[in-house]
């Protein structure tokens, strides 16, 4: 018994090895919403947090058009692919799909997309605003559009 379950473990991780690949070879449109958020406003002065806001931005959503090379906000705001690159790591279920978006007013910047190990594809980002004293994290799920 226990030499079947070990086959079926091993056929289980060759299977979705074998299945992955870059997500614009999955699907050339992928929709991506704001599933988590918070924001911490940090008072420096005193080293505490002053107001903790969850999910306030939950309403941000964006899509990538890999046959048009376009990243799209839900703003209208549109953005273009400029490269892009898939990273499989090895002794890793995690993969990495680098999208690099020129901006109007600034250099290019990458995006990261990451292939969990259970199929999930998520950004994961967070920054701190020195003069607000804000801190924001955020987690946006992406699936393929249809």
């Amino acid at each position: 018994m226990f030499k079947y379950l070990v086959i079926f473990f091993i056929s289980l991780n060759l299977i979705s090895t074998a299945n992955s690949k870059p997500m614009w070879e999955i699907s050339e449109t992928w929709a991506c919403k704001r599933t988590y958020s918070t924001r911490v406003v940090v008072d420096d002065q005193k080293l505490d947090h002053g107001r903790v806001s969850i999910n306030s931005m939950t309403n941000i959503s964006f899509f990538f058009d890999f046959k048009n090379s376009k990243f799209i906000r839900n703003d209208g705001m549109t953005q273009k692919i400029k490269n892009k690159k898939y990273i499989e790591t090895e002794g890793r279920e995690v993969r990495y799909n680098l999208i690099e978006l020129q901006w109007a007013d600034v250099n290019s910047s990458p995006l990261t997309v990451t292939e969990e190990y259970n199929g999930d594809f998520l950004i994961e980002n967070s920054n701190y605003n020195e003069i607000l004293g804000e801190l924001w994290s955020w987690v946006d799920k992406c699936v393929p559009a249809k």
